[in-house]
This record gives structure tokens, C-alpha cells and sequence, in this order.
């Protein structure tokens, strides 16, 4: 969650202590020198038929649109991008505002995921080729796919894009090694702190 990734960054304790705080209060209180990675949460629909109970959700339009009015009136002077696993989301977060970045976040081919039912989000190979498409930053993957898959990011780096990693494996030292022991360099997202 938001407030154990800020805490003790001279964030304000009543937004600190908060487990949903708003955008606009994490951007007024966390300095300007901070970098944002803005994750953009829309629930994918998985073959299996998982996660389709929480549909009809928010329209994307909607979402697309506060996210981008909050990041454009308090956030102009801070480095961030956006990132979000709903492809039409990331379209739509790209399309509608020319400034910040945006990352494709995709769990295709983990073992640990269920197959989502967009096509765009099967392989890494479907999510290059639609960050491509799109013109983002680049794609984000589980570290179980990538980590010492050298061909993977090879292939990434070779179509211009960033490569970024989330998951557990990015707890372990040796795979953070790795990571960052590639010539182009690596995001790291962690799912916690390390000590």
C-alpha cells in the first residue's frame, strides 16, 4: 500500500496513518524531488473467470480523467510516470495528456498469475508489441518472467522501450543483483521495503 512505500519521507502523519490516501494528499505532501510511480488500478478479467464479480466498474473515462486533473494540478513539478495492468486504461491514460510517461504493467506468461482475457496481455511479446504501438515508455513485468531471461530483455531494450519488474522475487538480493547488473539499466519496483 501507498503509505508503507512514503512513510518517514517527511510525508504528514494524518496521511501517513491513512490506508487509502488521496492522490492530491500524497502530491502535497511528500517533496517535489520525490519520483512517482503512479499505478492506475482497473480489474482485468481473467479466462478462468476470475475477478469478473466486480464488474460494472468505474468507467475508464472517468478514472483516466481525475487521475490526469489531480497529476496536472499538483504534481507538474515532480518526475512521474503512469502505470496500469488495463490496457485500454494505459491507451487511454497516454492518449488523453502529452507530458507523463506511461508504463504497460502486464502478467503475462507468470506462472503465478491466471490468463487475463485481453489478447494484448497474453505474452511479452503482445505487450511489447502494443507498448510499442502505443508509443509508452515502456512495459513493466513480473520478476519471475524476466529474471535471467537476458533474450526477453534483450528484445525489450532492442525496441526502444524501459523494462520495469515487480513481484516478490524483487525481495530477493540475487534477483535485484541481476536486475541491476544489466548494461541499460533496470527498474526495480519492490513489494515492500528493504531493510
Amino acid at each position: 500500500m501507498l503509505y508503507i512505500c512514503v512513510g518517514g519521507l517527511g510525508i504528514a502523519e494524518d496521511v501517513r496513518t491513512k490506508v487509502f490516501p488521496q492522490l492530491k494528499e500524497v502530491l502535497q505532501s511528500l517533496p517535489e524531488s520525490v519520483i512517482f510511480n503512479v499505478e492506475v488500478k482497473y480489474p482485468l478479467p481473467k479466462k478462468n473467470g476470475e475477478e469478473c464479480d466486480c464488474f460494472p466498474y468505474t468507467n475508464r473515462n472517468v478514472i483516466a480523467d481525475t487521475v490526469i486533473s489531480t497529476l496536472y494540478q499538483f504534481g507538474t513539478k515532480r518526475n512521474m510516470v503512469m502505470s496500469c495492468f488495463d490496457p485500454s486504461l494505459c491507451a487511454m491514460l497516454h492518449l488523453k495528456q502529452p507530458l507523463i510517461p506511461v508504463l504497460f504493467l502486464t502478467e503475462a506468461e507468470s506462472p503465478a498469475y491466471a490468463p487475463t482475457v485481453d489478447i494484448r496481455n497474453h505474452t511479452v511479446y503482445d505487450a511489447i508489441a502494443f507498448a510499442k504501438a502505443q508509443d509508452f515508455i515502456g512495459i513493466s513485468v513480473c520478476a519471475d518472467m524476466i529474471n535471467g531471461r537476458t533474450d526477453l530483455v534483450k528484445l525489450i531494450y532492442d525496441n526502444n522501450l524501459l523494462l520495469g519488474t515487480w513481484g516478490k522475487e524483487n525481495n530477493q538480493e540475487a534477483c535485484v543483483s541481476w536486475q541491476m547488473s544489466l548494461a541499460k539499466g533496470i527498474i526495480v519496483m519492490c513489494d515492500k521495503l528493504m531493510p
